[in-house]
């Protein structure tokens, strides 16, 4: 049996950076270990799933893999959600824009910027899940954190793409520099210069990246997992 595992490791922080965040800054319980390991099988149940729609044949069915991870999920995430059943509301947000990622993947277009934006908000909701679990109930920190997360992960698509796939591409890169600056300009205005700091490190990695270097996809890769480290540092000791 092939396990399908998700090999874009962008969209792996995604749940998982607001997954520790929404963590730390809601008190703990047990139930956030059950849902680590329920959110972290229904991942990988997601590639399995995909792979349905990127190809009419795969050379090996992914119907086991979808299986085996899906119930593994489901299995872990019951005891939470049966002593939290309103939670089940949370996968409401995630529905409609999972079903905009399966349809990008049934028309081979994956790799579309908005594509990315919806992956971000899907994956990055869990932090009002994980939040609820801490305080036995809703609060708005986890919508805060999801609104945080979805900025800060559509800059690095921004700034990931303008290394590789627009490369060249003025137009986008300099679409990447206001995008980052508003990050840090918009909340400081607002008054909530906190929000500031937390993006003002990857305003300075954006400017201070040279437009003519090429650098490889592992070096983007490997820098891109310290700077998701640092956003979470920051965010949970700033938010």
């Amino acid at each position: 049996m092939k396990l399908y595992i998700p090999r874009e490791h962008g969209a792996w922080s995604m749940w998982i950076s607001p997954f520790f965040i929404a963590a730390f800054l809601s008190p703990w319980t047990s139930l956030k270990v059950l849902a680590f390991i329920g959110v972290l099988s229904l991942y990988c149940s997601s590639a399995s799933l995909l792979a349905l729609f990127r190809t009419a044949k795969p050379k090996e069915s992914p119907y086991p893999s979808l299986l085996l991870f899906f119930l593994t999920g489901a299995a872990f995430l019951s005891v939470p959600i049966w002593m939290y059943p309103e939670t089940l509301l949370y996968g409401l947000v995630v529905i409609p824009f999972f079903l905009l990622n399966i349809y990008f993947a049934k028309k081979k277009s994956e790799r579309l910027f908005l594509n990315d934006v919806m992956a971000i908000a899907a994956l990055s909701s869990i932090s009002m899940f994980v939040v609820h679990l801490g305080f036995g109930h809703f609060d708005w920190i986890g919508v805060k954190i999801w609104g945080i997360c979805i900025a800060y992960f559509t800059g690095t698509v921004f700034y990931v793409k303008s290394l590789i796939r627009e490369r060249g591409n003025t137009r986008f890169r300099r679409a990447s520099y206001l995008y980052h600056l508003s990050l840090v300009l918009i909340p400081f205005l607002l008054g909530y210069w906190w929000v500031s700091l937390i993006f003002l490190p990857f305003l300075l990695k954006v400017i201070g990246t040279p437009a003519h270097i090429k650098p490889r996809a592992m070096t983007i890769g490997i820098a891109e997992i310290f700077f998701s480290i640092l956003f979470v540092v920051l965010t949970t000791l700033l938010l």
